[in-house]
């Protein structure tokens, strides 16, 4: 007889950091709101394959930053409603999962990345019927390869994939419109009366942005503060390390510190990663947006303009004017933070968590927060 060690067990993987942001979020949230539940993670392909996990690590950044026409080629195969490449893994080292499920034994699973979810759909159909299954999709992307049978619940960035979703035959009562999980630290209000206006460099996952002597000096002569944050990027440190850095220019490398950095800026500009686009809207924090070309991030970006939320720029030199445009023109600003404000609201983050406790606990029915 198995032994049940976990309650939810959330599925993730270490593609970007934005799968395993949306997992720290998740469970913070449960312990904040059930403390008494047993929540753990796992990384599926550390699970099924730690060298597995490091080839498509390597593979995935490798691609995104230098052979972009053949990762968008394999994420329109994997967007395909026959998702070969998926399959494959399945057959693969469904096995080794299955072990590491059955030991877990939890009574749902979450998934955050969408092998995950074929994973534990593949687990509920052959071992575990009664298991509950939720998938939390983290880009604004309505794709084949998150939808898979057995998925109990999607929990979905937007409206419009919410739409799109229903379009390829999921029915409505499985989608809630949730947004992207992120941690609470990023809902606490932004800084006011600062001496000068700050923007927020995440410059650790933009490798596209030449930062030269050139563009610091540049940026120099902008009326505004700087902070460039080069995370665990040794090679954009070291470029860093040899340029002469302007007074109203600071940089950092890796820091946890992302909340308060958010709260003390007026702008960011960054890749369109899902996780990090949701950070700011719930910031309140106006987006310029470097088009990075990649795959899910290309309907991200289309989401940011469509609903509001900031600017795109493809080429550095533009940067400077969109810069001021956003921050010398208050009117401006104002409106994209009463887009986000309205986003937001249309959105149901809370109910979210009362429908996992619903699912696990029927006495729930009636639960409320």
């Amino acid at each position: 007889m198995r032994n049940r060690t976990c309650d939810i067990l959330i599925l993730t993987a270490s593609f970007g950091n934005g799968h395993h942001s949306a997992t720290n979020a998740l469970i913070e949230k449960f312990e904040a709101l059930f403390p008494y539940m047993n929540v753990e993670s796992a990384d599926l392909f550390e699970v099924v394959s730690p060298k597995l996990k490091e080839y498509f690590s390597d593979t995935y950044n490798i691609l995104t930053k230098s052979k972009l026409p053949i990762y968008n080629g394999f994420y329109q195969l994997r967007n395909s409603k026959d998702n070969l490449v998926d399959d494959i893994v399945l057959k693969l080292y469904y096995k080794k999962f299955d072990a590491f499920a059955k030991q877990k034994n939890p009574k749902m699973i979450i998934s955050v990345f969408p092998t995950c979810a074929q994973f534990a759909s593949h687990y509920k159909q052959v071992w575990a019927s009664s298991l509950k299954t939720v998938t939390v999709i983290t880009d604004v992307v309505a794709g084949w390869e998150w939808i898979h049978g057995n998925t109990d619940m999607y929990f979905v960035p937007s409206a419009d994939v919410k739409r799109e979703l229903i379009k390829k035959g999921i029915s409505s009562k499985q989608l809630l419109v949730t947004g992207v999980p992120v941690r609470a630290a990023f809902e606490m209000p932004r800084t006011k009366n600062k001496n000068r206006k700050n923007v927020l460099i995440m410059a650790s996952s933009m490798g596209k942005i030449s930062f030269t002597q050139s563009f610091l000096d540049k940026l120099s002569k902008m009326p505004y503060g700087f902070t460039i944050v080069a995370g665990r990027n040794e090679d954009l440190i070291t470029t860093l390390a040899l340029l002469d850095i302007p007074e109203n220019i600071k940089v950092l490398s890796f820091t946890k510190d992302i909340p308060k950095l958010m709260q003390d800026s007026d702008l960011i500009i960054t890749k369109p990663g899902g996780a990090t686009i949701f950070e700011a809207i719930e910031s309140n924090l106006p987006m310029l947006i470097k088009s990075s070309g990649v795959g899910q991030e290309i309907f991200n970006e289309a989401f940011i303009n469509k609903y509001g939320f900031g600017d795109s720029f493809r080429y550095d030199r533009e940067i400077y004017e969109k810069i001021e445009s956003l921050l010398g023109n208050e009117s401006y600003a104002d409106r994209i933070i009463a887009n986000m404000n309205n986003f937001k609201s249309s959105i149901v983050k809370n109910e979210a968590y009362i429908q996992i406790m619903k699912m696990l606990k029927p006495e729930f029915a009636d639960l409320s927060i």
